[in-house]
């Protein structure tokens, strides 16, 4: 019996290897556009809620502060946010941190987990961004940042987006979002942080009606109409390469068991006369089969493990990589074993 098997592997070695290495290509770009896809809708979903009517002006660093003051009754309501590094005392280490103010509170940090930032009660309040933080704090702990204590009164998700406060925008753009910077990023409530030095650098500046005098005005309204129609299209793409990938392993399976049966049909001849049973052949055909696309799932998921997750774990991509991966799985296998009960089914009628 182990030798029958073994005869078996033997002669089909190179096709069973072929058929493994093209299964785990397939498991390894479907999961691949699956992420894609679940990225998108986040960002889509995040893109949709802001406010239509804002108005975004570009970054000019000839702007200061005083001119951003004067100008802030005439144009209804100035969104403004610092930039600078900060040192994280308790982690020892510095990463990007925005001061904002209500306004960027209000309609870009609304997605956050606990309490927006306060302006009123005169507290230092901080909203932490980014997956090593929201691992490290909770909210109600204190963050030291620059020797000064911060209250933690939200977390951001890492994995949804907020608008890139620091870059400049035309109606055109498409890329407008961004992630926690190295994993780190804090937003602050004091104004008054970064107001002494040279690094201070003032971001994209928002506001509810136009800002009189100033130039590079863009419409949150039609941006959000081109990026919308940009994730659209790639989710779209996404979609149809899923379902593309999706059916050549179907494919692949349907071909791999006529291959099979018509490789091993004459072979079968020699191992009845050893005294084989043709339940036992059958039962050996259809676990090789079966055997192959375990294999490849378990490739995947090893260079899956090594390559990303490892570096970056995040719960939604992995739960629905693993649930598309055993669904495939068990259809492929389902097609393996029918396949085979089929084809090897028409030897029993051949002897």
């Amino acid at each position: 019996m182990v030798g029958i098997i073994y005869s078996v592997i033997k002669q089909n070695i190179a096709y069973y290897a072929v058929l493994i290495v093209l299964f785990f290509l397939l498991f390894f770009f479907t999961g691949m556009y699956l992420d894609e896809y679940i990225v998108d809708g986040t960002e889509l979903s995040y893109i949709n809620s802001l406010d239509d009517s804002l108005k975004i002006y570009s970054f000019d660093d000839g702007w200061d502060n005083r001119e951003v003051m004067i100008d802030e009754k005439r144009a209804g309501h100035i969104g403004y946010a610092y930039q600078d590094i900060v040192y994280n005392d308790d982690m020892q280490n510095s990463n990007a941190c925005f001061a904002v103010d209500s306004f960027i509170n209000k309609y870009f940090l609304f997605h956050a987990r606990g309490n927006g930032l306060s302006f009123q009660n005169g507290d230092n309040e901080v909203i932490l961004y980014g997956r090593i933080l929201e691992d490290h704090y909770k909210i109600g702990d204190m963050v030291s940042l620059n020797g000064v204590g911060y209250k933690v009164v939200g977390i951001l998700p890492y994995y949804e987006p907020i608008w890139g406060m620091y870059s400049s925008v035309s109606e055109s753009d498409t890329d407008v979002l961004m992630y926690a910077l190295n994993e780190n990023m804090y937003f602050i409530n004091n104004e008054k942080a970064f107001q002494q030095g040279d690094t201070r650098l003032r971001s994209v500046l928002f506001a509810k009606d136009d800002i009189p005098g100033l130039l590079g005005k863009a419409s949150m309204k039609k941006i959000k109409q081109k990026v919308t129609e940009y994730k659209k299209k790639k989710q779209v793409f996404g979609n149809w390469s899923i379902a593309m990938l999706t059916g050549l392993a179907v494919y692949l399976c349907v071909s791999a068991a006529v291959i099979q049966h018509k490789k091993c049909r004459n072979m079968y001849a020699v191992f009845q006369i050893c005294g084989m049973h043709f339940v036992k052949y059958h039962i050996i055909c259809t676990c090789l089969s079966v055997l192959s696309v375990f294999i490849s799932v378990l490739f995947y998921f090893m260079v899956y493990w090594i390559t990303i997750r490892r570096e970056y774990f995040d719960i939604r991509l992995d739960s629905n990589r693993f649930y598309f991966a055993a669904g495939v799985t068990f259809v492929l296998v389902f097609l393996s074993v029918l396949l085979n009960c089929t084809l090897n089914r028409n030897l029993v009628y051949e002897r």
